[in-house]
C-alpha cells in the first residue's frame, strides 16, 4: 500500500472508530469489576451484579463505518489491507453475538465467532496445563480430602500423564535468560531501582510513571507513544494504532519480578515491534491468529526470562477457558472460579484467600463482561499467551538462536 493511501485511511473518522477492539466494548469500568470480583469471593452469594448490555448503536457504528471504509477504499491491493477488513467483520460480528448473549443466553454465535476470530483451544496442551497441575497437587499433598473432592468434579484422573505443556531444560532456559538480560538490560536496571524495593503492591499512577520512563529509554515518546491512565482496563493494554498504553487505575498486586515482566512484555515487546513495523501495519496491532499468538508468547517468554527460574505462566487463564467452553459440561463464571481456586490452593504454597483471588482475577480476564451466569459465555482471545510460549519454548529448545537472531525474533524483523 502506498502512503498516500496509508495517509488517507489514518485519517478517515470510521478507521478510528475500527481502531478500537472488541476488548474496548466488553471491558468491566471500575465499579462493576469490583462488585463481580466481590460477588465471585463470596462464592456468588446474592445475586450477581448487573452489568451494562453491549450498545447496539455502537455495534451498528461499526457496521456503518466498515461500508464506508470496504466502499472506499475496495480497490486498494493491498493483502495485509483486506485481511484487516475481514478481521473486523468478523469482530463485529462477534461484537453482534456477544449482544445475543447478553440478552437472549444464546451462546451459540459466540461461539462460532470465537473459533474464527481464535481459533479452537488445543485440547491436548489443555490437559497437558491440567496435567501440570495435577502433578503439584499430588507433590504437595496439601488437603487430600479437598483434592479428591476436585477431581471427582473434574474427573482429572483420566487427564494425568497426558501432559504435553513443554518445559525448558535449565541450560536452555540459562541461555536465553543471558540474552533477554542483555536485550532489556537498560529497562531492567531501570525498573529494578524502582520495584526491587516496591513491595508487592504498587498504584497503577506508579506503573505509568515506568512506563514513561521505558518509552523515552526506548525512544518511543519521540516516535509519538504516550501513556493514559484509563478506567475500562483490565491491567495495561497497548494500542499500536493510537500509539497508546493505558494502565488502569488501581492497584497492582504482582512481586517485583512479575511486574518487571509484564513491563517489558508490554514496551519491550509490543511497543518496539510496531515502531519496526512499516505501512499499513503499522496503523494496527498483530490481528492475524498466527501473529498474534507469536507476540503474546514472546511477551510471555520475556516475562519467564525475568524471573530467577523458570515458572509456566498464563497456565490457570488457559485452563478457564477449557473449564469455561468445555463442550460436555459448558461452565458459568462462578463454576469456574470455584473449580480455579481449588487447582490453585491444592498446587500452590498460597494461601486459601491468596488462591481465590488469583481465581477471581483470572476468572475475569476470560469472562471480561460479557455474561457471567451463561455457561461457556467467554472469549478465548486470551488462549494464544500458552498456545505462543509453548510453540516458542518447543522451537527455542531444539534450535539455540544466536544472539542476533535472538534479538531478530523480539523485534519481529525476523522472517518466519
Amino acid at each position: 500500500m502506498d502512503n498516500m493511501s496509508i495517509g488517507a485511511i489514518a485519517k478517515e473518522p470510521a478507521f478510528d472508530v475500527l481502531k478500537t477492539g472488541v476488548l474496548r466494548h466488553v471491558s468491566l469500568n471500575s465499579a462493576n469489576y469490583a462488585a463481580l470480583y466481590d460477588w465471585l469471593l463470596a462464592d456468588g452469594k446474592g445475586e450477581c451484579p448487573a452489568l451494562p448490555v453491549l450498545s447496539t448503536a455502537r455495534i451498528a457504528k461499526r457496521n456503518e463505518s466498515l461500508e464506508q471504509l470496504t466502499t472506499k477504499y475496495h480497490d486498494v491491493p493491498d493483502e495485509t489491507w483486506q485481511q484487516w477488513l475481514t478481521y473486523k467483520q468478523q469482530e463485529t460480528a462477534l461484537l453482534t453475538a456477544i449482544h445475543t448473549v447478553q440478552t437472549t443466553g444464546d451462546v451459540a454465535p459466540l461461539t462460532q465467532l470465537n473459533a474464527q476470530l481464535y481459533g479452537v483451544l488445543d485440547v491436548n496442551l489443555l490437559y497437558g496445563c491440567i496435567g501440570q497441575v495435577c502433578d503439584k497437587i499430588d507433590t504437595l499433598q496439601r488437603d487430600t480430602a479437598l483434592a479428591a473432592e476436585l477431581f471427582a468434579d473434574l474427573n482429572l484422573k483420566r487427564m494425568q500423564g497426558e501432559a504435553v505443556m513443554h518445559t525448558p531444560d535449565v541450560a536452555t532456559f540459562a541461555y536465553y535468560k543471558q540474552l533477554a538480560h542483555e536485550y532489556f538490560g537498560g529497562a531492567l536496571e531501570l525498573l529494578e531501582s524502582t520495584l526491587d524495593h516496591a513491595g508487592g503492591t504498587i498504584s497503577g499512577t506508579e506503573v505509568a510513571r515506568l512506563l514513561e520512563a521505558m518509552l523515552v529509554l526506548y525512544g518511543a515518546d519521540a516516535a509519538g507513544w504516550r501513556v493514559m491512565l484509563a478506567d475500562r482496563v483490565d491491567r495495561i493494554s497497548v494500542s499500536s494504532g493510537a500509539k497508546t498504553i493505558h494502565v488502569a487505575k488501581r492497584d497492582f498486586h504482582l512481586s517485583p519480578g512479575r511486574l518487571k515482566g509484564l513491563l517489558l512484555h508490554e514496551v519491550g515487546v509490543h511497543v518496539l515491534r510496531s515502531m519496526h513495523k512499516t505501512g499499513f501495519e503499522a496503523l494496527v496491532p498483530a490481528f492475524l491468529a498466527a501473529d498474534r499468538r507469536q507476540e503474546e508468547g514472546l511477551g510471555v517468554l520475556v516475562e519467564q526470562l525475568v524471573l530467577r527460574e523458570y515458572h509456566s505462566l498464563r497456565l490457570f487463564r488457559y485452563i478457564a477457558l477449557g473449564l469455561s467452553t468445555d463442550t460436555s459440561q459448558p461452565r458459568t463464571a462462578l463454576e469456574v472460579y470455584g473449580l480455579l481456586w481449588k487447582l490453585r490452593y491444592l498446587s500452590n504454597s498460597s494461601s486459601l484467600e491468596q488462591a481465590k483471588r488469583f481465581a477471581a482475577l483470572e476468572t475475569l480476564r476470560v469472562v471480561r463482561g460479557i455474561a457471567p451466569t451463561v455457561p461457556g459465555a467467554v472469549l478465548l482471545r486470551d488462549a494464544v499467551y500458552v498456545e505462543g510460549v509453548d510453540a516458542l519454548w518447543r522451537r527455542l529448545s531444539t534450535e539455540r538462536l544466536s544472539p542476533d537472531a535472538f534479538e531478530k525474533l523480539l523485534r519481529g524483523s525476523e522472517i518466519t
